[in-house]
């Protein structure tokens, strides 16, 4: 009977779980400035120079011979030390 027990009662109480892992995901997405180009310009930066910055990393990205696509390549810049650094090696 108390394996009944722990097999009925443990998916229930992963509910709880999901749903407060789900919120806490949620807020953090919301709370942090996802924005590279913001956080190096600042919160004052004009459009035009945010869209020169955004082109440009675009640009270094396209130039990496990696034949992933730019936002895979954009996470692994994140991720990665190396590859950021990586990517400009291939720079002309």
């Amino acid at each position: 009977m108390h394996r009944f027990n722990f097999v009925l009662y443990r998916p229930i109480q992963l509910i709880p779980v999901l749903i407060g892992i789900s919120t806490v995901t949620f807020v953090l997405n919301h709370a942090i400035p996802g924005d590279p180009a913001r956080l190096l310009l600042g919160a004052k930066a004009s459009p035009e120079n945010l869209a020169v910055v955004r082109r440009l990393a675009q640009n270094i990205l396209r130039l990496h011979p990696s034949p992933k696509s730019i936002s895979r390549k954009m996470r692994a810049a994140m991720w990665s030390k190396d590859f950021f650094f990586e990517l400009f090696t291939h720079m002309r």
